[in-house]
């Protein structure tokens, strides 16, 4: 399986059949940090489908290589696509055959497709919509990207132009999180 002159993905991760349709699974030993893989983008948008990633304020795209688009949701995720560095990285180390994973609104302010999770983690959120509707202690959970931390501040900043106390604005707890 290749996926551009530059890199083979073949021994990295191979694409299986599971209990939610496809999945991508790891093919050897990440460690905590590493790089899994570095991303392309193709067909831009300013609306989210279900296999966009969001880049941007209102920048939607693609993920290259194709495959990488298999990687499902966790609650309780293993990786991290960093929209700013362009790379897939390990949250944690990840063995051989251990299915890749990564909390969708990391990533989504608003979901195309919301659906219920069903992940069987301890701390499971249930109803996976987008980062805009979860509520601000369970988002420090996590690692977020920048647009959704910059999308977090702008609810707080309006909150604060309304005068609404911002102590009172349940996004200040997860802004002031990170």
């Amino acid at each position: 399986m290749m996926t551009d002159r530059n890199h083979s993905t073949h021994n990295l991760f191979e694409l299986v059949k599971n209990d939610v349709g496809s999945g991508l699974v790891a093919r050897r030993h990440f460690s905590k940090g590493e790089t899994i893989y570095p991303l392309s983008w193709t067909g831009h948008c300013s609306v989210p489908s279900r296999w966009t990633i969001q880049r941007g304020m209102d920048d939607h795209a693609d993920i290259l290589p194709i495959e990488l688009r298999y990687v499902n949701h966790s609650c309780n995720p293993n990786v991290f696509f960093d929209v700013e560095k362009n790379e897939l990285r390990a949250l944690r180390d990840i063995a051989p055959g251990e299915e890749f994973r990564y909390f969708y609104p990391s990533t989504e302010w608003e979901m195309d497709e919301p659906f219920d999770c069903k992940c069987g983690e301890a701390q499971c959120c249930g109803r996976i919509e987008g980062a805009s509707r979860m509520p601000p202690e369970v988002l420090k959970r996590y690692e977020l990207s920048s647009v959704i931390m910059k999308k977090l501040q702008s609810r707080l900043n309006e909150a604060s132009s309304k005068n609404i106390d911002p102590r009172n604005n349940i996004y200040r707890s997860a802004v002031d999180g990170y």
